[in-house]
């Protein structure tokens, strides 16, 4: 099966992208769009669904707010544990199944700390201060402009 996914979706142009892969793909297709679209896969069957999102997922996302000097990582609601079935625990393939023998990540399957996750700013990567930073940044950049109109 081909799938377009990371793709604008509009039904104005949902056909046209139709007629263009058919152009040079003859077999199944299917949009991975809109965010959410789940594709099961056997060694038989293909079947391509609209995952369940939840209106209000089980922890909120960290807060990038480097005012203290620091990135703060709230520590989650609740764990796997208590919100998942035993069954669906019991069923977790073994992670050395299925990534390659030369990258094998640290996985982190439990909470590291008993409250919120505190790293100092000068701690983190650059790459990764300039990546997660940026809305801050211009918030700051915003509430400076504002002070000085206020002024």
């Amino acid at each position: 099966m081909f799938m377009a996914t990371h793709m604008h979706f509009d039904p104005f142009l949902n056909e046209e992208t139709v007629a263009e892969v058919r152009v040079h793909w003859k077999g199944p297709y299917h949009f991975g769009a809109p965010d959410g679209i789940v594709v099961n896969m056997t060694k038989d069957l293909v079947w391509v669904r609209e995952g369940i999102l939840p209106d209000y997922p089980n922890s909120r996302a960290p807060q990038f707010d480097f005012t203290n000097g620091q990135l703060v990582v709230p520590h989650p609601p609740t764990s796997r544990e208590k919100i998942q079935e035993p069954f669906v625990r019991e069923q977790q393939i073994d992670p050395k199944e299925y990534y390659p023998a030369a990258y094998f990540p640290h996985l982190l399957e439990e909470w590291p700390v008993e409250s919120d996750l505190v790293v100092p700013v000068e701690a983190l990567p650059d790459n990764l201060k300039d990546s997660m930073g940026a809305a801050w940044r211009q918030k700051q950049k915003n509430q400076k402009i504002l002070e000085e109109q206020n002024k």
